[in-house]
């Protein structure tokens, strides 16, 4: 059996990140004989891309959308990233110089899972979004994409006329990839199935033990 195939996907495709990373050269080259920087802006934002697979627009988590104006090819037509951005406000749209691919996945029931994998992270932040629960987490690694991620959905509870939404950070080591050094990772978990919910709290098992995180 697969040991993938219950945790949705590994947790970034590093083939994205590195077309980017090649497309984005010369721009960031051009600057170097710039006396005045740019204001750089890095966030968690959605990557669009056409139907030839290059990102056209970008949406922010405060609801701007803006016109990629490089031609960055992801080999995945009419397709939403997720993805962690820098970059910089230019007059018709955004120059980018950095977009790296975040894990996103709406949570499925526990249930559902034949397992239900909590390898051990460090938890850094959290916050919210009007779509999305995000937090950053620091993983201990060989391999980033040897790890896999998920949210289950444990239950949904009402109390006093309030709903709470109760999750499980899972995460799978993969290979047995060996704990060389902490990679900063960012997650997101979709919220639009859970829009009549007044509250989220995601559990997630750490190094110091099991952490209950509240939004």
């Amino acid at each position: 059996m697969n040991r993938n195939k219950d945790i949705t996907q590994k947790c970034a495709s590093a083939g994205i990140t590195m077309l980017v990373a090649f497309c984005l050269c010369a721009v960031i080259a051009c600057d170097d004989d710039e006396a005045e920087q740019p204001s750089y802006i890095t966030s968690l934002v959605e990557a669009y891309t056409d139907g030839s697979g290059n990102v056209r627009s970008i949406l922010t988590d405060e609801g701007n959308r803006y016109a990629v104006e490089q031609d960055i090819s992801t080999g995945k037509s009419d397709t939403i990233f997720r993805c962690l951005s820098t970059y910089v406000l230019a007059e018709s749209g955004v120059t980018l110089y950095s977009l790296e691919p975040v894990f996103s996945a709406h949570p499925r029931p526990a249930t559902e899972f034949h397992s239900l994998p909590c390898d051990p992270v460090k938890f850094i932040s959290s916050w919210t979004s009007d779509r999305y629960v995000n937090m950053r987490i620091g993983v201990l690694v060989t391999d980033k994409h040897n790890h896999a991620f998920g949210f289950a959905e444990d239950s949904v509870a009402a109390k006093n006329g309030k709903r709470t939404a109760f999750f499980t950070l899972l995460h799978q080591r993969q290979d047995n990839d060996a704990e060389s050094y902490t990679e900063d990772m960012f997650l997101s978990m979709p919220r639009a199935n859970y829009q009549d919910c007044d509250s989220f709290v995601i559990k997630i098992n750490t190094y110091d033990g099991v952490t209950t995180v509240t939004h």
